[in-house]
């Protein structure tokens, strides 16, 4: 995932991912087959880290954490989508279903109204992922200021669903 992350799927061989991890490149090929299978391994895992935080009732504040998982994760689904190797069989989004219920709790009823919201609040969120270093400079703050940064989009991206409810 941390690869993923890094390079983006298109630009990071099997080979260096294997290397990275510490095994034998044959054995990435025995358990997914293929690079497609690792990324379809890798959405898979990422989708159910962020169905189970948002469902924990946590809402957006996993991305608050000084744990990097979170960013990473998001920053490897923002790679994976962006280099366009997200699989195409793809039918079923437990993170949008998961955020939607997130924004329906929070107020938000209307089903469609709800997964839209929730659409515009991963987006903001996995674009910040993508763009930090340079969204960060572009504001003059620092790199080490990270955690709080993401603590206020976090409080953005509950204001702007807060906002709705409200109109």
């Amino acid at each position: 995932m941390a690869c993923f992350a890094e390079f983006g799927p298109n630009d990071v061989s099997v080979r260096a991912i294997a290397e990275r991890a510490g095994v034998n490149h044959g054995l990435v090929h025995h358990y997914f087959g293929s690079k497609a299978g690792l990324v379809e391994a890798v959405v898979r895992d990422v989708q159910e880290f962020f169905a189970e935080s948002l469902a924990s009732g946590g809402g957006v504040s996993f991305m608050t954490t000084e744990d990097p998982r979170p960013h990473i994760a998001m920053r490897a689904m923002a790679r994976i989508i962006v280099d366009g190797a997200m699989p195409t069989y793809q039918v079923e989004f437990p993170v949008m279903a998961a955020a939607a219920e997130v924004v329906q709790n929070l107020g938000v009823q209307d089903e469609q109204q709800s997964r839209l919201l929730a659409a515009q609040v991963l987006a903001m969120l996995m674009g910040w992922s993508l763009f930090e270093p340079f969204l960060v400079a572009a504001i003059g703050r620092n790199l080490d200021e990270t955690t709080e940064l993401r603590t206020q989009l976090s409080a953005s991206a509950l204001q702007m669903v807060t906002a709705s409810v409200n109109r």
